[in-house]
């Protein structure tokens, strides 16, 4: 996240700046956050992450600072506003640790308990939602069935661990990102979740299974310009998984929630301000007349998951019907090497986060590649012996045959494409940005 020295600015171009009206100016209060300039409805995180519950962000509104506590939970409103001096004190002294990222369900199996307040249509949907999911490649059990597993040890903490499908708020659709490993994790259907069918379930279980909202992706190319939700659900999320924008993905935000693709996006060359920055980072601050309402459309829609929604999940998971293995730990650790990004979670890797051995990841890579060689060095020998054929005279010098194909290089994308669709490799490297 950029964070802008709101003192040095001044001192370079003090008259060339004006501060808009309700903007903020943060104080300092011991941490090293003060003098930054932040608009009407900036946000930003001073300790932690989206999602990560326990995390802190700072908000301005109408020129009034206030900062707000994540809980970790998808589409929950902005909570209460806390005291900032006592929550960077905390900071100060240490109390709060950069969590790593969103923990997967071990051994592709996600757990969870309906209550029983929902009503007979609203609990089919449910039903229904979970049914379709199923389609992922992953499982999805409740206790009882975790617990007549022959592996159930190694499934959902021995099946202590679950989503509790609830209605304790009857206005709110909202779940805990990501696999929590507390007992009881929240997925809250109101009942105008059920409006749309099955999608909004699906949209949360899929928040369940650690996926974001599709509209923080850092390749979209939209703005955010205003936030009706807590800024966990708008923040970009630089590091969070790798894959090409999607505005059609059952993830992304509708545009009455403040998203949508400016107008003129291709030919125009300004960059609007995303709603972590100001115009003190060389950005124009979005308002709703920037918005291509046509272009927008497809936000929103809650009918069924995109292509792209599978893949992702694919990448996180793997798929236990198809037997191919998660890459997205992988693919990170790849990345990491090519300083593309810099993350201290991927320490872990993926036996530490699910119960999936790495060293199979990279024997059924290389299986990959050595028959992909082996299959172009048989071709280039068939070519060689036909052409020999009926030639007279002196043998020419057999031609370096080494394992350095053009094809092999050091992409970071082509061991998913291996493991993914091995003869369809360009459209999976448009899957990864």
């Amino acid at each position: 996240m950029k964070v802008f020295a709101w003192a040095a600015a001044m001192a370079a171009s003090a008259a060339a700046f004006q501060p808009d009206k309700n903007s903020c100016i943060t104080e300092e209060l011991g941490a090293g956050l003060g003098g930054q300039y932040m608009h009407h409805n900036q946000a930003k995180y001073i300790t932690g992450q989206p999602y990560a519950a326990g995390s802190y962000y700072r908000l301005c509104r109408n020129g009034k600072l206030t900062c707000h506590k994540d809980g970790g939970m998808a589409d929950m409103p902005i909570p209460k506003a806390e005291n900032c001096t006592e929550v960077l004190q905390k900071r100060k002294l240490g109390y709060f640790v950069d969590p790593e990222h969103t923990a997967l369900w071990p051994e592709q199996t996600l757990c969870y308990k309906i209550d029983d307040v929902f009503n007979k249509r609203n609990r089919l949907l449910i039903d229904q939602g979970i049914e379709y999911l199923l389609s992922t490649g992953l499982k999805f059990l409740t206790i009882e069935e975790c617990k007549a597993q022959k592996n159930s040890a190694k499934l959902c903490g021995g099946c202590k661990d679950y989503v509790f499908v609830n209605q304790k708020d009857p206005e709110r659709c909202s779940a805990r990102v990501g696999y929590a490993a507390i007992g009881a994790q929240p997925l809250n259907l109101g009942d105008r979740c059920f409006e749309v069918g099955m999608g909004t379930v699906v949209h949360e279980f899929l928040h369940s299974l650690g996926v974001f909202h599709e509209h923080t992706n850092p390749s979209a190319k939209i703005i955010t310009w205003k936030m009706e939700r807590g800024f966990q659900n708008y923040a970009p999320k630089e590091q969070a998984l790798f894959t090409k924008y999607d505005r059609h993905s059952i993830m992304h935000y509708p545009a009455s929630r403040g998203v949508c693709i400016p107008k003129d996006s291709k030919k125009s060359t300004m960059r609007f301000c995303g709603p972590h920055e100001s115009k003190a980072d060389n950005c124009r601050e979005p308002q709703e007349k920037d918005c291509d309402e046509e272009a927008s459309k497809p936000f929103g829609q809650r009918k069924k998951m995109s292509q792209l929604d599978f893949k992702t999940i694919r990448a996180m998971y793997g798929c236990s019907v198809s037997g191919k293995a998660a890459t997205i730990d992988a693919l990170r650790k790849k990345l990491e090497k090519k300083g593309v990004i810099h993350n201290k979670a991927l320490k872990t890797g993926a036996a530490a986060r699910f119960d999936t051995d790495l060293a199979a990841v990279a024997a059924e890579r290389k299986k990959a590649k050595d028959a992909k060689r082996a299959e172009k060095r048989a071709a280039r020998k068939a070519e060689k012996k036909g052409k020999g054929k009926g030639k007279k005279g002196k043998k020419k010098p057999a031609q370096d045959d080494d394992d350095d194909d053009d094809d092999d290089d050091d992409d970071a994308f082509d061991e998913f494409d291996a493991l993914e669709n091995g003869d369809d490799e360009d459209e999976d490297d448009k899957f990864f940005e």
